[in-house]
């Protein structure tokens, strides 16, 4: 079956549409994708980075805790219970303690 060139004109404007729409979806994704890193960045320096102690000889968790700004030695207890286990006194030396 023979087209027209009218019929040819028009399927050609049709796919030179699909063409633009893409172009056009392409460069709004790029935007995004550009946002999305810099957010990306902005959190990253924003989160804290997570502290952690090892345990040497002669340390304890108030000592431990004076050392990094805490209030108490309770917190980094608490923090660390799972790793120290019921008794706070009871830390030994290799323990990597979060702060």
């Amino acid at each position: 079956m023979a087209e027209s060139m009218d019929d040819i004109k028009k399927a050609i404007k049709k796919q030179a549409g699909k063409v633009n729409l893409a172009r056009e979806s392409k460069k709004k994704l790029s935007g995004l994708d550009e946002k999305l890193e810099v957010a990306t960045a902005a959190m990253r320096r924003a989160a804290p980075s997570p502290k952690t102690h090892t345990v040497v000889s002669g340390d304890t968790l108030s000592g431990i805790a004076k050392q990094y700004g805490k209030s108490s030695w309770k917190e980094v207890y608490e923090a660390n219970k799972a790793i120290i286990g019921d008794d706070p006194n009871k830390i030994r030396v290799g323990m990597e303690l979060d702060i």
